[in-house]
C-alpha cells in the first residue's frame, strides 16, 4: 500500500509497483508504535460495542483444537488447565494466534476486567475473531461444563 497507493481497498487485484521504490523503502523508526495504536483502537471498538464471550457460548470440544488461557482459574493453575486439554487431546498455546481455537478466561478474572479493560490475549482474540472467525471467547463456567460432559474427563 505504502509503495503502490493502494489504499482505496476497491479491487482484490495488488497495484504494480517500482522494485527500484521498494529499495529506497524505509519503515518509520515509530512504525510499531502506530501500528500497535491501530490495532488498540480496533479492539477498543470492538468491545465497548459487546462482551468479548460468545452468546451464547460456543460448544467446545477438545481433541485438534488449541486452547489459551487467560487470567486465573478456579479450577486450579493455568498448568493444571493446559493438563487435561491435553489430556483429552487436544493442544495448549500460550498465546492467541491465528491457529487458537478458544480463548478460556478465568473465572476469577482480573479486577479490570469488570471496568472492561481486558488483557492483550482478550484483545487480541477479539479482534482476530471480528477479522477471521476465530477463536471462541468462552468462560471457564462454560469450558468447565464441557469438561464436564466430556465422556474422557
Amino acid at each position: 500500500m505504502l509503495l503502490t497507493n493502494d489504499d482505496g481497498g476497491d479491487s482484490p487485484d495488488l497495484m504494480p509497483f517500482d522494485p527500484t521504490e521498494l529499495g529506497r523503502f524505509v519503515l518509520p523508526p515509530d512504525w510499531e508504535r502506530i501500528l500497535f495504536r491501530k490495532f488498540e483502537a480496533r479492539a477498543a471498538s470492538l468491545m465497548a460495542a459487546a462482551s468479548p464471550f460468545e452468546e451464547p457460548e460456543a460448544a467446545v470440544t477438545f481433541s485438534g483444537k488449541h486452547f489459551c488461557f487467560t487470567g486465573k482459574f478456579e479450577f486450579g493453575t493455568r498448568k493444571a488447565c493446559e493438563a487435561i486439554i491435553e489430556r483429552l487431546g487436544g493442544l495448549a498455546d500460550a498465546d492467541v494466534d491465528l491457529g487458537t481455537d478458544y480463548l478460556v478466561i478465568g473465572k476469577l478474572g482480573d479486577v479490570n476486567y469488570a471496568k472492561q479493560v481486558y488483557g492483550r490475549k482478550i484483545e487480541w482474540a477479539i479482534v482476530a475473531r471480528s477479522e477471521y472467525g476465530s477463536p471462541f471467547v468462552i468462560s471457564e463456567d462454560h469450558w468447565a461444563t464441557a469438561l464436564h460432559n466430556e465422556p474422557n474427563a
